[in-house]
This record gives C-alpha cells, sequence and structure tokens, in this order.
C-alpha cells in the first residue's frame, strides 16, 4: 500500500462509518479463507444493510453493465473496504484504488492481497495526480461528501470533478454513482442518507459544510462546466447501494418498445436502505406507473450511474448500443448467479441470460436453467395484486378475485381441473417451482403465461405448496397498501387464507408448516449450495410478516381527534376518581380522629378506675 509524502499541514480525514463497525468489517475479511466477491464466508457474516454494503456482490452490479469499459486502466476514488476494488481486481484490469482513510485503505489492502493488478493508494481524491492517464475513473458513492472532507472550498464538488477529468485520457470516462436529490423515495418521506432527516434533498437543506447531492440536470451541469460534457446516464434500481436492476433511457423510454414498469415497481419492495419506521405518503409501484407514463422517470429516478467523457467518442459504444436494461440475481450460490440483459434486435426487444461466473453447481435436488426465453408483452399479473391492495376499502374478497385466474392457470398447467374440486395435497410437476404470479403476464384477455423459468426440483411438488408459494411472495412483495375493509387481516398468511376459503380452498396449519419446511430447504441448495435447512429468522418472518398499512391525513386527523377524545373523557374520570379519593380521604381522617377521641377517653376512664379519682 502507498502512502503520499506530507508535511502535515493537510487535516486528517476523518470520514469513517463508525470505528467499531469498521473493525468488525476487517476482522470478518481478516478471518474469510476466501476473500472474492462471492465469497461464501463473507456473505455468510452479513448482519444488517451497513455490512451488506461491504460484503455482498450486490453492490458491484453497478459497474456490471460496464464490465468491457472496466478491463482496462481504472482508477477507482474512494474503494472504501474495497468491496467495488475487489470486483475490478477480478476483471483483471489494471486498478489503482484510492482511499484517503489509512484505515480502510488497509481493509481495502486487505480485501485485494491476491491480486497482484490491485494498487492500493491511501491519499486524498483532490492532491492525486498519477503519471499515467487512465481508462475509467469512478467515483461510486464519493461525490456528496466532497464538502465535508475535501479541502476545496465552498464548491468542492467542482474541484473534485475536475481532478478525477484530469485523470482520463483522451477517450476515457468519469463513471459517477450517486443518489437523486428529487428521488421518488425521498418525495415519500424516505429520510436522506447520512443526515437521516426527510426532505432534506428536497428542500435544497444543502450549505457549504454539508453533504451535496443534485437533481439530473444539475449534475449534467456540473460535468459539463468541467469538460466532460459528453454523457450517458443509467438508472439503478431500487438504488444505487444495491441496485437489483439497472435501466437505460432507452429503456425508460414511455414510448418504446420496452415495458420498463415491472422492474420499476418490481424493486421498491427490495431497498434495504428503507428504515424499518417509515411508511411511504404514497404508493411508490403506483406512484411509478404514473411517472413512467409522462416521462419523468429519469427526473425522479432514485439513483443515477452516469458515465461522462471529454468527447463524444468517449461514450460512442455506450450510444450505439441497444441496450435496454440488465436484471441481476447474484445473492445466490456462485454457480446459479446470473444476469439477464434486455435489448433492441431489428427493432424487437430480445433478452439473454448468462451465468455471472463459471463455477460448477454443485449436486442439489434441484437444477436450474439459463435458456433464453421470448420476450413476453402484455400485463404483469403481480401489478393487479399492486391495484387492488392501493385501493381505499380493498378487501380479502378483492385479492380472491385476483388470485383466481393465476391458480386455475397453474391447475390447467398441471391437468388438475379446478382448483375448488382438488385436494391441495395433490402433486404437481416440479417446474411449476417458478410460476408465481411475478413470474406471470397476461399477454391476451384472459391468457396468461409464464416467463423466468430458472428452477425446477427433482421431485414433485404439493399443489398448497405452490398457491402459498406464489401468493405469500406476491404479497410480501408490495411495499405499502391504502386502508382496507374493516375486519380485513393484515398478517399475510392470514389474509392469504381468508382469501383462499372464499375460493372454497382450505389451508390448514399443517399446510404452512410445510410450505416452511419445503421451502426454506429450497432456498438454502440455491443460496447455500448445501444441505438444506430451516432458517429460524426466516421462519418467524413468514408467520409474523404484515402489510404496511398507509395512513392518509384524513384518517389520521380523525384518530388525532378521537385521541384527543379519549384523553380528555380519561382526563375526566381520572378528576372524578381523584375527587372521591380526596373524599374518602377525609373520611378517613375524621374516623381516624373520632377513634383516637374515644380511645384516649377510654383509656382516661380505665386509668381513674384503677387509680381512683385522684390520680
Amino acid at each position: 500500500m502507498l502512502f503520499p509524502e506530507t508535511d502535515g499541514s493537510i487535516p486528517e480525514f476523518t470520514y469513517t462509518d463508525g470505528a467499531d463497525f469498521e473493525q468488525q468489517i476487517e476482522r470478518i475479511i481478516a478471518d474469510a479463507k476466501d476473500r472474492s466477491l462471492f465469497s461464501r464466508d463473507l456473505v455468510g457474516a452479513i448482519w444488517d444493510w451497513r455490512s451488506a454494503c461491504h460484503l455482498s456482490p450486490v453492490r458491484a452490479n453497478i459497474l456490471r453493465p460496464l464490465e468491457k469499459l472496466c478491463r482496462g486502466r481504472v482508477l477507482e476514488l474512494g474503494s472504501g473496504c474495497g468491496i467495488i476494488t475487489r470486483y475490478l481486481g477480478e476483471l483483471g484490469g489494471d486498478v489503482v484504488a484510492l482511499e484517503a482513510s489509512a484505515h480502510r485503505a488497509s481493509i481495502t489492502r486487505q480485501r485485494t492481497a491476491d491480486l497482484n493488478n490491485v494498487t492500493v493508494v491511501c491519499d486524498r481524491i483532490e492532491d492525486f495526480n498519477a503519471e499515467k492517464k487512465f481508462d475509467v475513473v469512478t467515483m461510486i458513492g464519493v461525490l456528496q461528501y466532497a464538502r465535508l472532507f475535501s479541502h476545496c472550498g465552498d464548491r468542492a464538488e467542482l474541484d473534485l470533478l475536475a481532478n478525477a477529468a484530469r485523470q482520463l485520457n483522451d477517450d476515457g470516462v468519469l463513471v459517477i454513482a450517486i443518489q437523486n436529490k428529487l428521488g421518488l423515495k425521498y418525495f415519500s418521506g424516505f429520510p436522506e442518507p447520512n443526515v437521516d432527516v426527510p426532505y432534506y434533498g428536497v428542500e435544497g437543506q444543502y450549505g457549504p459544510e454539508t453533504i451535496i447531492r443534485f437533481g439530473l440536470d444539475e449534475l449534467k451541469g456540473i460535468l459539463g462546466s468541467v469538460g466532460l460534457s459528453a454523457q450517458e446516464v443509467y438508472f439503478p434500481l431500487p438504488d444505487y447501494h444495491m441496485p437489483v436492476s439497472l435501466l437505460t433511457s432507452k429503456g425508460l423510454d414511455p414510448k418504446g418498445q420496452f415495458a420498463a414498469r415491472p422492474l420499476l415497481t418490481g424493486t421498491v419492495g427490495r431497498d434495504r436502505a428503507r428504515p424499518d419506521w417509515i411508511v411511504p405518503a404514497f404508493s411508490l409501484e403506483q406512484a411509478w406507473a404514473s411517472i413512467h407514463e409522462n416521462g419523468l422517470a429519469e427526473d425522479l429516478a432514485n439513483s443515477f450511474l452516469i458515465i461522462a467523457g471529454k468527447s463524444e467518442r468517449a461514450v460512442a459504444a455506450l450510444r450505439e448500443a441497444q441496450d435496454l436494461a440488465w436484471h441481476y440475481s447474484v445473492e445466490r450460490h456462485p454457480a446459479f448467479a446470473t444476469a439477464k440483459r434486455f435489448y433492441l434486435d431489428g427493432g424487437e426487444v430480445r433478452t439473454a441470460r448468462d451465468r455471472v461466473t463459471q463455477e460448477a453447481a454443485p449436486a442439489l435436488p434441484v437444477s436450474h436453467s439459463i435458456d433464453d426465453g421470448p420476450y413476453l408483452k402484455g400485463n404483469l399479473w403481480w401489478l393487479g395484486l399492486v391495484k387492488v391492495l392501493n385501493t381505499p376499502g380493498w378487501s380479502a374478497m378483492d385479492v380472491c378475485n385476483w388470485a383466481r385466474p393465476w391458480i386455475d392457470a397453474i391447475c390447467r398447467e398441471a391437468d388438475l381441473g379446478p382448483a375448488v374440486s382438488l385436494s391441495l395435497d395433490k402433486s404437481v410437476p416440479g417446474a411449476l417451482f417458478d410460476w408465481t404470479p411475478l413470474n406471470c403476464m397476461e399477454v391476451a384477455p384472459g391468457e396468461l403465461a409464464f416467463f423466468d423459468k430458472e428452477w425446477k426440483l427433482e421431485s414433485d411438488l404439493t399443489l398448497s405448496y405452490v398457491i402459498l408459494r406464489g401468493l405469500f411472495g406476491s404479497l410480501a412483495s408490495v411495499s405499502s397498501c391504502a386502508q382496507p375493509a374493516e375486519g380485513t387481516p393484515l398478517e399475510i398468511l392470514e389474509l392469504l387464507r381468508e382469501s383462499l376459503r372464499m375460493q372454497s380452498i382450505g389451508i390448514t396449519d399443517d399446510h404452512v408448516e410445510k410450505y416452511i419446511a419445503q421451502e426454506s430447504s429450497v432456498q438454502h441448495w440455491i443460496n447455500g449450495g448445501v444441505e438444506g435447512r430451516i432458517g429460524a429468522p426466516w421462519v418467524s418472518y413468514v408467520k409474523s410478516a404484515k402489510l404496511v398499512v398507509r395512513i392518509d391525513g384524513r384518517h389520521m386527523r380523525a384518530l388525532l381527534e378521537d385521541a384527543k377524545a379519549h384523553d380528555a373523557n380519561q382526563q375526566a374520570v381520572i378528576q372524578t376518581q381523584a375527587a372521591e379519593i380526596a373524599a374518602m380521604r377525609t373520611t378517613l381522617e375524621q374516623y381516624q380522629s373520632r377513634a383516637l377521641a374515644e380511645a384516649g377517653s377510654r383509656w382516661r376512664r380505665a386509668f381513674r378506675a384503677l387509680f381512683g379519682r385522684s390520680a
């Protein structure tokens, strides 16, 4: 690891995620036998969202669409604890990782110790200058800290970007990932990262010594002001921290061939940065549909991945590409990690799915296919449930009516006949494992088709398992819902049971226990590649999971008025009881006074009787 020469006049770099937290990350990496991107040692040590950002392979998805660009000479500005550095190093390019924190730089070096093509330098961005220029310079989650941790003045972001631009060769690109201060989730009440204050960026509360984020036009403008006017923008979903999908501008075009809504809405519930206490002000899934239809999705995206160069040649390959979107499934055994690309070919949308690693699949009672199916046009069936649950006054019957066509489609595929006349213990093919509403498209009125059928169990499944798996996953994927009709259960299992009961399908406790046991085993095979077992936290989640219900202002006001009335009533009761207690106390004191007086009189009479009147 390289350190710069310094005369001590520059203040020490103080950014940290917390000393205890970083020491824990350091210990985990030091103890890991495997420090690769997909290390099971590291993934197994994740304990929360913050640790996932440093240890999960999902973090590297942000650069996967730029894999070819990143195989050259790359400068990473702000390497943190080395998760992105590890990915870049494994691509095989010449990587220089710059980190101003000595402790974090040492963790980066530890994470990449076996990669000879990675050089770690402990230095500030604004002070660093390399003799040889770079093909790619990255700033992943760095620019927002410019005013806090650089010594460049009030417009530190301009100086940092200018210095980054100076490191590029003529056709090189600067790659920036950053949150959008006008991201949709921030309008819904999500607190802005680093300050934990809702509407902080929406209201423009930034100052000369705070974090700083930008809207899309602002970001393009400041990049242009430092000579990086050739730009392409991608949109990570749900956020750049842990993206599972990325869309291009072509993919977001509401007039184009590609339907972006399933990705925009389907990733809302996978936002790990959402605090437990947050109830969004509106349905993010429903809002994305309206925003996309009106061509506003780029401006209201939660994050940006912007690729900027000095000349059009720098981004020409990206501009000419026909890529629309990517979807990544990497939180699995490495042999099963996949990347799905959506692209235009002759004016038609095509899909291509590839394995992310070359690791051989273990022998398991489940098989995995990456065969490319056709791109299905239509309405994602799950979005019908989103609409149902976001209609005020919805009920279990509405969920029942939505679920019935999907259940009938499953039964037809398994040659079982109408679901109402069947035993839920009937066997169905293991190939139906992935036939969920989340993988179901209505391609014509009343005609359902299934896609992304990756997984097949070697043994048969029960009908109850397929139904429970599909409905529980669909309900749990809805991030929030409107107020339901009175008496509607909000516990997902109870709502599911009630909805099926209305179709004369009875789900018993035994069905639920068998579903939990089998799903737990299958997921452990897929994610760990080892002997299946039931995971206690997941079991607890399934049994206790509830829908998140939004409360509108009028209902909230009514609740507050009811609470005030109840409080006033309680105060009146307390005052009445206090008066009664005071009266009882007065009566008791009077009784005690009379009792003492009578006792004294008896003692005097007894004394006189014993000793005589003269005593």
